[in-house]
């Protein structure tokens, strides 16, 4: 008889289900890590398998487009492209969130513990993710709205939501003071 094999993409951790996943060989250059991590909320292993196998799915669609294209796609914050990058001096004219994410970590990244500068990233890849990327005052309150909708959707607390909330904004308050630019009301 011919047994197959099934595979969840899970492992337990102290009670709670985590997703797994190597990055292909191929597509190495695209992600910071060669495996893709996450925890799945939840202690139930059959509620960890539906979500684990969702979250395959939506992974092996997203890997199949980037052998193809190079569209985007929600998690694309994790790709090396998306936020990575803003590291080398942006121009004077330039005043994406790209570029504010690049002066906020340039003035603030010294002698922090590496969590630091992966929080800013993971905020910052949540309102790209979101809103997409665009100049700092194409940002507008319907964008915060909407961003803020996005984070609960995910499942995240109102802590997690605050905090998230304000890293974004103490991002976009020091790159408009460093800018010269006037004050957004959006965040």
């Amino acid at each position: 008889m011919l047994a197959t094999k099934s595979n969840s993409y899970t492992f337990q951790k102290d009670g709670v289900w985590y997703f797994s996943r190597r990055v292909p060989a191929d597509l190495r250059q695209h992600y910071r890590t060669g495996r893709i991590a996450y925890s799945l909320r939840t202690k139930s292993i059959r509620g960890a398998r539906v979500r684990a196998m969702s979250d395959a799915a939506k992974l092996d669609r997203h890997w199949h487009i980037l052998r193809i294209s190079s569209d985007d796609l929600q998690g694309k914050h994790l790709l090396v492209d998306a936020v990575q990058e803003p590291l080398a001096e942006a121009s004077i004219d330039d005043h994406s969130f790209k570029a504010a994410v690049a002066v906020y970590l340039r003035l603030k990244d010294n002698d922090r513990p590496p969590t630091f500068e992966a929080a800013v990233r993971r905020s910052c890849g949540y309102l790209i993710d979101c809103c997409g990327m665009k100049n700092l005052h194409n940002y507008v309150q319907s964008d915060a709205t909407k961003f803020r909708d996005y984070l609960f959707a995910k499942g995240l607390n109102g802590a997690s939501v605050a905090r998230i909330f304000g890293t974004v904004r103490a991002i976009i308050n020091l790159a408009l003071i460093e800018f010269g630019l006037s004050d957004p009301l959006a965040f």
